[in-house]
């Protein structure tokens, strides 16, 4: 027969014995899980206590580019689905990275929905404002190619876009 069958229920008053602490420790690390999956969805937990408050939208837009692409407006989605068109092109920069609580740390998803031509993702690129831009690794732009997505996080400290 099953061990865990034929076990007693866990006791759960005070001075039970061994399974309190562990059912204890156990609550602890799943309130901290819950806190760290709300911080890197963009959600805020109130001090009061209450349920976390969703400050970003997590569904999707649809942005169809057919010319590059300067300070790129996604409102509050968190996933942009790009439909390039026409040959590959280029975005230069996101708006409204600080979010709306003007605080940053902001994440955004741009997905080329496209089967032909790639998204291109410009370091530094003149065309968008200062504060829009995207900071790329090595100093270099990143292509998306078709049917990929990438994420980006809004730096509050360098008012840049960083690839996640």
């Amino acid at each position: 027969m099953n061990r865990v069958a034929e076990s007693s229920p866990l006791p759960l008053s005070p001075g039970a014995g061994p399974h309190v602490s562990f059912l204890g420790s156990l609550v602890v690390a799943v309130r901290r899980l819950v806190a760290e999956l709300a911080y890197r969805l963009n959600m805020t937990a109130p001090k009061d206590g209450s349920e976390p408050v969703q400050m970003v939208s997590y569904s999707s837009v649809d942005l169809t580019i057919a010319a590059d692409l300067d300070d790129g407006d996604p409102g509050y989605y968190a996933v942009v689905r790009c439909n390039v068109t026409g040959a590959d092109r280029t975005i230069s920069g996101l708006v409204d990275g600080l979010g709306q609580e003007g605080e940053g740390g902001r994440v955004a998803r741009l997905m080329n929905v496209s089967a032909t031509y790639s998204l291109i993702v410009g370091h530094e690129d003149a065309g968008s404002v200062a504060a829009n831009r995207f900071k790329l690794p090595r100093g270099l732009g990143v292509t998306i190619a078709p049917e990929m997505s990438m994420a980006f996080w809004y730096d509050p400290t360098t008012l840049r876009w960083r690839v996640t």
